[in-house]
């Protein structure tokens, strides 16, 4: 597939997710922007959509660009899925992650700094920690019973739970457990 029609297919994908949430608007510009003005997408809408289309591709959307979705247009969040599906089979298995890599996703999720995370993490925060996971290291996070999730109330017992499950799925790495700043 060459890369104008991976874009093609990654702008065909973004609009068809952004039609089936009932949107009022049915034609959107590369320009229009998800947030406002634009779309007027909340935060966590645009995370669900960003989770979506990960979802969809099996793609994992860098970091760095999930604090400024809300400002993103739709043509630079197709490029940016355009470039993340040509890249996937050429691209190496991310690291293993630290401390420091939760609380950036933990902080993401919830529109703060880095050091302003506290060491709990709600459900909403989980269940996106877990799918964040899940996309980087292609290891289904499913099998962790329902009663262990529950216990994954804080950074340190996230980053337990996710060394546990990458070493019994043969991806062992001691992540970097100095305390919080």
């Amino acid at each position: 597939m060459n890369s104008s029609t991976v874009a093609e297919l990654a702008a065909a994908q973004i609009i068809g997710t952004l039609r089936s949430e009932d949107r009022q608007t049915w034609h959107f510009a590369p320009d229009t922007r998800l947030g406002t003005p634009g779309l007027e997408l909340t935060r966590g809408e645009c995370i669900q959509l960003v989770l979506e289309l990960e979802d969809r591709w099996n793609v994992h959307l860098p970091d760095e660009h999930t604090d400024r979705l809300e400002s993103s247009t739709i043509g630079e969040i197709t490029t940016l899925f355009a470039t993340l599906l040509n890249d996937r089979s050429s691209s190496e298995p991310p690291p293993l992650p630290t401390r420091e890599d939760i609380l950036l996703l933990v902080a993401t999720a919830r529109g703060v700094e880095p050091d302003e995370v506290s060491e709990e993490i709600d459900s909403f925060t989980r269940m996106w920690l877990l799918h964040s996971m899940e996309q980087r290291h292609h290891v289904p996070m499913d099998t962790i019973p329902s009663s262990r999730l529950a216990e994954m109330n804080s950074v340190d017992r996230a980053v337990e739970m996710f060394e546990e499950v990458l070493q019994q799925n043969g991806l062992h790495e001691s992540f970097d457990r100095e305390p919080t700043p």
